[in-house]
């Protein structure tokens, strides 16, 4: 009897450590647990720290005046160093980064995976997740004129007797040298506000909205930097039909040089104006009589093809509104203009352009916009010299134009 009270009492003292072993494992699993949450929240927020560094650096590009490509090279630059972490059994793979052309920001996105501790264990090798970031800036004024330079030694001129009237928006020189905005002889300016990358030239300048001209700021985005030009040498050159005294064009590819001598009506697309590298290849106009008008038109210059209108020929064209060149109304492909090229939309104070003319690598002289306190015209080329009264507005509400101006401070929006 005696030994049979022993027996039993051993397997109870048995029972109760194995009974607390069992109730170890659920403990030192929570225990892990933590640990490893600890861990993994730690290094995430060192992942996240470096990932909204990345996009701040590619924002900070991008509010420089760079490209939304060397944007996004900066950024993946400074993620090369979220990708050589893996300290700590971290590691890292970069997702995606990307800058939409919609918006001045840059977007990353990375997946994470971080090794576990004591959960690997009991079968959780590792904890996965992501981190993104997204950094942004916005405009403080809306801009109707850039100069992106180099194409002259100024960005912005106005000399002689010409007088600007751009009081509802701003005017912007990238141009970094002393002449980056100039007004000379009788010349005037009267503008929102006038904005340079370098110095300003010239007392005649009236500033509605700032208190005066800013010189010497930071360099503004060119809003059009992202667009390209499709080849079209398998198109045929296209020849212009003449009805009732008025000539006819149609969407497509035209080549070397285009005199115009009578009313020209375009019906709505895009025209290829191919100059095919001519010494006088594009669009030249001449006589009074000659008006150049279009609705949903989209004009784009390519080989060195140039737009010359000053024999008091009238152009009066609206960009369309969708597509691939919503607010498009004329461009120089900057890939086929030489930079330097001279343009001049100079022949007529009338001449009415609905949308923006783009062409960052051309020198482009200008007049025109009277009687269109309703329309939207922005001008972005390499230098604007401004010949006789011009004016130029920005109601550009559902025009299909990008927006653009001095930049509000960089943040973080997520």
């Amino acid at each position: 009897m005696r030994r049979t009270k022993l027996n039993l009492a051993k397997d109870e003292r048995g029972n109760v450590a194995f009974i607390s072993a069992l109730a170890l494992i659920p403990i030192i699993s929570v225990v892990g647990l933590t640990i490893d949450f600890r861990i993994t929240d730690n290094h995430k927020a060192m992942a996240q720290s470096v990932i909204d560094g990345a996009v701040l650096a590619g924002g900070r590009h991008l509010m420089n005046g760079k490209t939304r490509e060397a944007a996004i090279a900066e950024t993946n630059e400074y993620l090369a160093d979220l990708i050589g972490l893996d300290a700590g059994g971290l590691h890292c793979q970069v997702q995606s980064v990307t800058s939409p052309p919609t918006e001045f920001s840059v977007y990353a996105q990375a997946q994470c995976s971080q090794d576990t501790t004591i959960s690997a264990a009991l079968g959780r090798e590792s904890v996965n997740f992501a981190v993104r970031a997204k950094a942004r800036f916005r405009t403080t004024q809306s801009g109707c004129v850039l100069a992106v330079g180099p194409s002259a030694g100024y960005g912005i001129s106005a000399w002689g007797s010409s007088s600007i009237n751009a009081n509802n928006c701003a005017l912007i020189s990238n141009v970094t040298n002393a002449n980056s905005v100039q007004v000379g002889g009788s010349g005037q300016i009267t503008a929102a506000c006038v904005y340079a990358a370098g110095g300003i030239q010239g007392s005649a300048i009236t500033t509605t909205d700032c208190s005066e001209p800013v010189p010497y700021d930071d360099p503004v985005v060119d809003p059009y930097s992202n667009l390209t030009v499709p080849s079209v040498a398998s198109l045929p050159c296209t020849t212009i039909s003449t009805v009732s005294g008025r000539n006819k064009m149609t969407p497509g590819r035209y080549c070397g040089r285009i005199d115009l001598n009578r009313p020209t009506d375009l019906a709505p697309g895009t025209y290829y104006i191919d100059g095919q590298n001519a010494n006088r290849g594009g669009i030249n106009t001449s006589g009074g009589s000659v008006t150049l008008q279009g609705t949903d038109v989209t004009l784009i210059f390519m080989n060195n093809a140039k737009l010359d209108n000053t024999n008091t020929g009238l152009i009066d064209i609206k960009a369309p509104t969708t597509g691939d060149y919503k607010g498009i109304a004329v461009m120089a492909d900057p890939a086929t203009t030489t930079a330097g090229t001279t343009w001049k939309i100079n022949g007529n104070a009338n001449t009415k352009i609905q949308g923006v003319v783009y062409a960052p690598n051309v020198k482009l002289e200008y007049t025109g916009g009277a009687n269109n306190s309703d329309g939207c015209t922005q001008i972005v080329a390499g230098a604007v010299e401004f010949i006789g009264n011009s004016k130029v507005y920005s109601n550009c509400g559902g025009a299909g134009t990008k927006e653009f101006g001095p930049n509000k401070p960089l943040y973080l929006e997520m």
